[in-house]
């Protein structure tokens, strides 16, 4: 005899078992007696759909909608998104100051300036 085993949680269908006969209630009854596996029922399931989850609902199978993930909204990235991205690392721009003075250069001027331009600041109000 077989049973349909369906998921404790969700009552999902899970795969076909083979049920045990129950020795003494066989002999009582004078006819085959077939044990039930706990989360399983003797009613054969729905055949699988496309689109959908076959689960017993406590007294037959129904079709249950898989649903669709929710679309992953496009990620928008600000002028100062992208300029933290390319800025050196605070100790790294702090040497390149310190530098600067010793050597009296700019180059950490140059960079920030560089990225500033490469990202320019964007006026909400226009």
């Amino acid at each position: 005899m077989k049973a349909y085993k369906y998921d404790t949680e969700n009552h999902k269908y899970l795969k076909e078992v083979t049920c045990q006969l129950d020795p003494l209630e066989t002999i009582k009854a004078g006819e085959n007696i077939w044990l039930l596996p706990a989360d399983c029922t003797f009613k054969e399931p729905l055949p699988q759909k496309e689109g959908y989850f076959v689960k017993f609902d406590g007294n037959d199978w129904i079709y249950e909608e898989i649903p669709q993930p929710e679309p992953t909204p496009e990620l928008v990235l600000t002028y100062a998104d992208l300029r933290r991205a390319e800025y050196p690392a605070i100790p790294e721009q702090l040497d390149m100051i310190y530098w600067d003075k010793v050597k009296g250069t700019n180059r950490w001027e140059e960079k920030i300036s560089e990225i500033k331009a490469k990202y320019p600041k964007v006026d909400l109000n226009d």
